[in-house]
């Protein structure tokens, strides 16, 4: 009796960390360079002797969609997305992340940052700084970052934005604030494709993350009911039993 229940709760248990992951990707569907999450799932047969086996879900891996997201043409000047594989590096008090999402600004110290503050990092290493007199920023395909000054019409050339690739991308770990960390090291993108005035939007789907919720619930509730009917069997039969001895 006991092995539908165990089926059914386990099965359960596999839908609810599904239900979470697409939860998870709904609520981010609207946070710049987010790649959605998804489960991977394997039976598990747990021998019960004789050569029989009960076979259990178990959800026992997960992984990013590395697709590239929409881009969305903001206009803004240090607005920048990255088309096709590499991430940003940034410097942050628990070391250097990664990161796609391009919303930058600059800081007090005149240093481009993430808007959690953080130093995005020149191909070079280290911060890029713009000089103080900086009126008009342009960003190149290939990162180059040059300012024109507020009484110059020449242009000079502050930095390059470092942006890195992984070998084996399954290596990074998601970290807050779209931050992704990882002790593998990175190389210098040599094909990267920057475009200025643009963000690199979540690549969830809503249609998608929407069917998935549908179908995990529909499940949920068939294996609802199987642990309902089973306990409703087992009710019966001990009510039966107790007829028979009292008989």
């Amino acid at each position: 009796m006991e092995n539908t229940i165990y089926i059914a709760l386990s099965s359960q248990m596999a839908l609810r960390r599904q239900l979470e992951t697409v939860a998870n990707n709904m609520a981010n569907m609207s946070t710049p360079g987010y790649q959605a999450e998804r489960i991977m799932f394997r039976e598990y047969l747990q021998p019960i002797g004789q050569g029989e086996s009960i076979s259990f879900v178990q959800d026992y891996a997960s992984y990013r969609d590395a697709s590239t997201g929409p881009i969305n043409y903001t206009g803004a000047d240090l607005d920048v997305a990255i088309t096709g594989k590499g991430y940003f590096a940034v410097e942050t008090p628990d070391g250097i992340r990664y990161t796609r999402a391009g919303s930058f600004t600059i800081d007090s110290q005149q240093r481009l940052v993430t808007n959690q503050g953080y130093p995005v990092q020149a191909a070079s290493g280290g911060p890029i700084v713009f000089p103080s007199n900086a009126d008009e920023i342009m960003i190149a395909e290939d990162g180059t970052i040059s300012v024109r000054g507020q009484d110059s019409k020449a242009s000079n050339r502050v930095g390059r934005l470092g942006v890195v690739e992984f070998e084996n991308e399954s290596q990074l770990r998601r970290g807050g604030s779209g931050l992704f960390e990882t002790e593998a090291e990175p190389t210098q993108s040599s094909d990267v494709r920057l475009q200025q005035g643009a963000l690199e939007q979540s690549n969830v789907q809503g249609v998608r993350e929407m069917t998935d919720m549908m179908a995990v619930l529909r499940t949920y509730q068939s294996m609802q009911k199987a642990l309902d009917g089973e306990s409703e069997r087992r009710r019966s039969a001990i009510q039966q039993l107790s007829k028979t001895m009292a008989a």
